[in-house]
């Protein structure tokens, strides 16, 4: 699971050009918007359950719930070492860009 702080307020930064509604009697507009959105790096967790084999005949298996199998250490000492590493590029992650672009058609009834 990713998480991108749901509880936490991030700033937004924007701007644009163009007209959603064009004020002449032209029918073809093309309003664009950019800017970037400041927030804390996101997280990210994952649980697991079930079960996992080490190869691909499926003859090292373990239950993912059973903490003493050897089969389930290793996999999650690989889990948790890709976490530390996946955790350690998002941690660079504080500032997303937004851009928008629209091609809008106005019918001009009025």
């Amino acid at each position: 699971m990713i998480g991108l702080h749901r509880h936490q307020p991030g700033l937004t930064l924007s701007g644009g050009f163009g007209k959603f509604v064009p004020r002449s009697s032209r029918h073809w507009s093309f309003p664009a918007e950019f800017g970037v959105l400041l927030m804390g790096a996101p997280t990210l967790d994952i649980q697991t359950t079930g079960t996992v084999c080490l190869d691909q005949a499926q003859t090292q298996c373990g239950n993912l719930s059973d903490s003493a199998n050897p089969v389930t250490v290793q996999y999650n000492e690989a889990l948790q070492a890709s976490l530390s590493k996946w955790r350690k590029s998002l941690g660079t992650v504080t500032v997303y860009p937004l851009f928008s672009y629209s091609v809008v058609y106005s019918f001009n009834i009025r």
